[in-house]
């Protein structure tokens, strides 16, 4: 588990984003390009760029949408079977690493590039992927073969 603990002291700020949303139904995976970010009070802040401007924050029980970014925002309610992804990718990005650990009780691995972090989550099970202390990406998986995979490059 040291390796995800290490994450703990991650710099607070916006990180970049890779999205691919891959889908049975469709022949390529959707892509998708921003900026996410955990905010004071605890919303995690999706800002989309590409391909088109979208913002999204993630509240406790409501997600609020604003496209264009400066839309009036569309609440949302957050599904029931989503509330502890959203929780632990909040736990995540917000550097929380010992209180996942504590909630989900993660399995640490190794993967072809450097260490993993299996999250067994109800319906929605989460691979977390690093390389030293640095967090590469997170896979999601979701019901119906719905696989999201979000790669991270560089703090803002």
């Amino acid at each position: 588990m040291s390796a995800l603990a290490s994450l703990g002291g991650a710099s607070p700020g916006a990180i970049v984003y890779r999205e691919e949303i891959h889908h049975p139904a469709l022949p390529e995976p959707e892509i998708a390009t921003g900026t996410m970010r955990v905010d004071p009070d605890g919303s995690l802040v999706k800002a989309q760029e590409f391909p088109h401007g979208e913002v999204s924050a993630i509240g406790e029980s409501f997600i609020s949408v604003r496209r264009p970014p400066d839309a009036q925002p569309n609440l949302l309610p957050i599904p029931d079977d989503f509330v502890e992804a959203v929780e632990a990718l909040k736990l995540l990005l917000s550097g929380e690493a010992a209180r996942l650990a504590e909630i989900h009780s993660p399995e640490l691995g190794t993967g072809p590039e450097g260490w993993q972090v299996l999250i067994a989550l109800p319906g929605h099970p989460m691979r977390v992927l690093g390389c030293g202390d640095t967090l590469v990406g997170i896979e999601l998986r979701e019901p119906g073969g719905v696989r999201r995979l979000y790669t991270f490059t560089e703090a803002r």
